[in-house]
């Protein structure tokens, strides 16, 4: 970390700290976007847990998937630019070498980003011929011989990346960065939620029963707008929320409108469970005949 006053510094040593610290958060952000989306594509990855839930829901997780795949890619790819105009790890490598007091190895820094060639010339190679751009000719010639950018390698490297920065970071100002969502996992959370009710139950009766498409659609639909129905529902009868593992005893205020749309939810509610089980009962009937 710096220990001499701004008072001792030259002008050139002020403007190169300036510039180190203003390419510092510029890296930053674009090493935090990619570690982000590589942990949403790694998350959506169809194993075993997942991937019923991945492939009832697939016309939304497969180009979601893709599209992370394809930030993740590109962000990454800027943090290792050798362009002198990008926020990369190189032109912060060049500015560090003219300030050997603040990071004395910057050699050995260099080193080991060099040690993940091999990943980094996939990434390169993905992002030149189906990220950033989209080459048709050398998609269908290199096709088979392409090195595909895999979950291990990247990981291993997003580490090292993470580590290389902060060593930096502590080095000129003494903090240290978490390159992560620190309050949830989001993606996880929300496969949780559609593998349980009311995603879930809408699978299992949907398998039991053999529906059409079009009857699917509908009925997960209508297994969604019932759960949305319940929660409001619950919210103005008071139901209590937990709140730190803890229940709260809510304060009712019920007026005659409230009560009015309580009675209105709970006839929908009604309606939708009748549509639903008109279907169930529908579909049976055509899979006992078959």
């Amino acid at each position: 970390m710096i220990t001499r006053t701004v008072e001792s510094m030259s002008e050139q040593e002020e403007q190169q700290l300036a510039e180190v610290k203003f390419l510092l958060e510029e890296l930053r952000k674009q090493l935090l976007a990619a570690c982000i989306h590589f942990e949403i594509w790694e998350q959506t990855f169809p194993t075993q847990t997942v991937v019923e839930t991945l492939n009832w829901y697939r016309g939304f997780f497969l180009p979601t998937r893709e599209a992370h795949l394809d930030r993740f890619i590109i962000k990454v790819s800027i943090v290792v630019e050798n362009d002198r105009r990008a926020p990369s790890f190189y032109r912060l490598f060049g500015l560090l070498r003219n300030c050997p007091a603040l990071v004395p190895s910057v050699n050995a820094l260099s080193r080991r980003l060099r040690k993940h060639r091999k990943v980094l010339a996939a990434i390169k190679e993905y992002r030149d011929a189906r990220a950033a751009h989209w080459n048709a000719e050398s998609n269908r010639r290199e096709g088979a011989q392409r090195k595909p950018v895999l979950f291990g390698e990247s990981r291993r490297m997003l580490k090292e990346l993470q580590s290389m920065f902060n060593e930096i970071s502590v080095a000129h100002s003494g903090s240290v960065w978490v390159f992560e969502h620190i309050t949830r996992n989001y993606t996880t959370s929300l496969l949780d939620a559609l593998k349980s009710e009311p995603g879930q139950l809408s699978l299992q009766l949907i398998r039991e029963t053999k529906m059409s498409e079009r009857d699917k659609r509908e009925f997960s639909r209508l297994t969604v707008r019932k759960h949305e129905l319940e929660q409001r529902l619950r919210k103005l009868e008071g139901t209590a929320e937990l709140v730190d593992g803890l229940r709260e005893p809510p304060v009712i205020m019920v007026t005659t409108e409230k009560l009015k749309e309580i009675e209105s939810i709970r006839k929908e509610i009604d309606k939708v469970t009748a549509t639903r089980k008109e279907i169930i009962e529908s579909n049976s009937k055509l899979r006992d005949k078959r």
